[in-house]
């Protein structure tokens, strides 16, 4: 049996600080990716609220609509259960707020993932860090989900295939979350970021991309937020990349775009096999455990392999 998954990056047209409109922005793509047969959806850091609303974070309407929002975007999980969908919001837990990741599945919050790495610059004046959470604190109960998750380690297993979640400053920084939870077991990485745009910038993420999925043998989407983010000092690109085993799979072509999907084929019996062969990832593998482990079972991946690129000459590079 072929071990393929399917996977998608939507950058939707955000409206900054318009709640209502992404979230249908947002349930429009996860229909379209359940008609492409899509089992995981991933969408950019804070694409609920757009990532740059700035002091609106503080507001006590925005969160309202949030909650709103993520119930929206649950009722549409709900219509189409076969869809994974990973998509990015502010969390509020008393007086901290949390840049956080919801992890939907069949109409139902599996979990949020906060943010760890908050760069000083700008995001501290508005968000916590998850490193700031203690053990039982339920950061999406006013959200009206009781997800109990500690700081930004949280592994999912979904149809036995283990996915975690980081954000963009997370694999920038020295010690990606995403490398010690390859090293405990999982196999996928979903990354949403909101990076503007520099000189250089495409370039130095696309091989922090190819790294990564390169040393730790995984597959690892990208996904960050589009140029409709561009209302303020910085331009957002909407770069977003899916990548296995240090090969870019699929990328956006145009340099600053939003409004569009990428989907490809992963091969995870690849993945598997790589890491079984690897002797250096065996001897860095720990098996701690140190995190939350949710296990949801579904039916099964309805991928089958159609948009995998093959090499009619594999042993000689392309």
């Amino acid at each position: 049996m072929l071990d393929f998954i399917r996977i998608a990056c939507a950058v939707p047209d955000v409206a900054v600080a318009n709640v209502e409109h992404n979230a249908q922005e947002i349930c429009k793509y996860i229909a379209q990716a359940d008609e492409e047969n899509v089992d995981l959806l991933i969408f950019p850091e804070l694409s609920l609220t757009g990532a740059t609303c700035a002091d609106l974070f503080f507001e006590d309407a925005l969160h309202a609509a949030v909650r709103k929002g993520l119930h929206t975007i649950a009722e549409c999980s709900w219509e189409h259960p076969e869809v994974t969908v990973v998509v990015g919001l502010p969390v509020r837990d008393g007086l901290r707020i949390f840049n956080s990741a919801a992890v939907i599945i069949e109409g139902e919050v599996q979990g949020f993932v906060p943010k760890s790495v908050i760069p000083a610059s700008d995001e501290s004046r508005w968000f916590a860090s998850a490193n700031d959470l203690c053990d039982g604190d339920a950061i999406g109960t006013a959200l009206g989900w009781e997800n109990e998750f500690c700081g930004g380690r949280a592994m999912f297993n979904i149809h036995d295939t283990h996915l975690c979640v980081e954000f963009g400053s997370d694999l920038a920084s020295p010690v990606p979350v995403s490398g010690d939870m390859a090293l405990n077991g999982a196999e996928i990485t979903v990354c949403l970021a909101a990076a503007p745009e520099v000189v250089g910038s495409r370039t130095a993420r696309r091989k922090l991309v190819e790294h990564q999925s390169d040393a730790f043998h995984m597959v690892y989407a990208y996904c960050s937020a589009g140029m409709m983010e561009s209302t303020q000092d910085g331009v957002y690109s909407g770069h977003s990349m899916i990548a296995e085993n240090g090969s870019i799979l699929a990328e956006n072509e145009k340099f600053t775009d939003s409004g569009y999907m990428i989907v490809t084929d992963c091969d995870l019996g690849r993945v598997r096999a790589l890491r079984r062969r690897s002797s250096s990832f065996r001897e860095a593998a720990r098996q701690d455990k140190d995190f939350w482990n949710v296990n949801w079972g579904v039916k099964g991946f309805r991928s089958d392999g159609t948009l995998y690129h093959l090499n009619k000459l594999p042993f000689i590079p392309e």
